[in-house]
């Protein structure tokens, strides 16, 4: 085809769009999006496995990128960031208070997940904006980078080189290895987002991460002899953070052996937040003997 028809072609797709549909019949194709999330983050780990230390929770964001490849189906990746702790001394079980261990760990995560929108496709705003309303639910696969610490006489102290469980000796004991810094993550998503410009999204949703680890807050097995832990480089500090029930003048509960943990049950944390994203959008010319839009 010869440069002169492109031309012949455009100009009659402009009149199409200029003379036949008005700005009420425009038809928006739904692009990619870019977008950040602020919110909540809360946890569920051995310290704290209830919603009754909810008021603990901290800060959670994010920043994503998704791209709707489908009316129905979206491919979404983003990475997240949250502050998670909990207190056994806010529990109101026995055990739990009488073990009174404490932690915070800031966690980051990268994500991929599926996304399933339950409304299909976008409605046309009488003045042509881009208008939608759909409820969706997601699941993926990630990575969670965790780094537990616990305040010791008004400083904060990293739990993992000391090996409160006997992670430090496991090559000459039965003891668990030391645990990794980055566990597997899968991310189930539900949530409601509202298209209500062109290029401009909103949603609120809840994104529970079920981590394939039980030390977010280096809390997993059973207690271990102190002087195990008093052999070790940090030996002092690792057996005072190992078992705390002895402050404040209280006989100590963590004898060799005794349960620490509930290394049955993984970890979890979620997210719950609202997001804003950037739709890249774009204006349709209609198809040949078609009409308007």
């Amino acid at each position: 085809m010869r440069r002169g028809s492109y031309w012949i072609l455009g100009a009659l797709c402009a009149m199409v769009l200029g003379f036949t549909a008005s700005p009420a019949e425009a038809q928006i194709r739904q692009g990619d999006e870019i977008g950040i999330m602020g919110g909540i983050t809360y946890a569920f780990t051995d310290i704290n496995n209830s919603f009754a230390q909810f008021p603990l929770t901290r800060e959670g964001y994010g920043l994503f990128y998704r791209r709707n490849f489908h009316h129905r189906w979206a491919f979404r990746a983003g990475l997240n960031g949250g502050l998670i702790q909990g207190q056994d001394a806010l529990s109101e079980r026995v055990f739990e208070s009488r073990r009174n261990l404490s932690y915070r760990n800031r966690v980051y995560d990268a994500y991929g997940q599926i996304e399933f929108n339950f409304l299909d496709k976008p409605k046309r705003h009488k003045y042509g904006a881009f208008v939608h309303f759909t409820p969706y639910l997601g699941i993926g696969l990630g990575l969670t980078y965790h780094k537990p610490q616990a305040m010791l006489n008004g400083e904060w102290v990293d739990l993992r080189p000391l090996g409160t469980e006997g992670q430090n000796f496991a090559a000459v004991g039965d003891y668990p290895e030391p645990y990794s810094r980055i566990a597997i993550n899968v991310p189930i998503t539900g949530g409601l987002k509202y298209y209500f410009a062109k290029h401009w999204a909103v949603g609120m949703e809840l994104s529970w991460r079920k981590v394939f680890t039980d030390y977010l807050d280096d809390v997993s097995g059973t207690y271990v002899d102190p002087s195990v832990l008093l052999a070790g480089a940090q030996g002092n500090l690792a057996a005072t953070l190992a078992d705390r029930s002895n402050e404040g003048d209280l006989p100590s509960i963590g004898y060799e052996g005794l349960q620490r943990g509930d290394n049955s049950r993984r970890d979890q944390y979620a997210y719950l937040g609202i997001s804003i994203s950037y739709v890249f959008a774009q204006m349709v010319c209609p198809s040949p003997g078609r009409g308007s839009f």
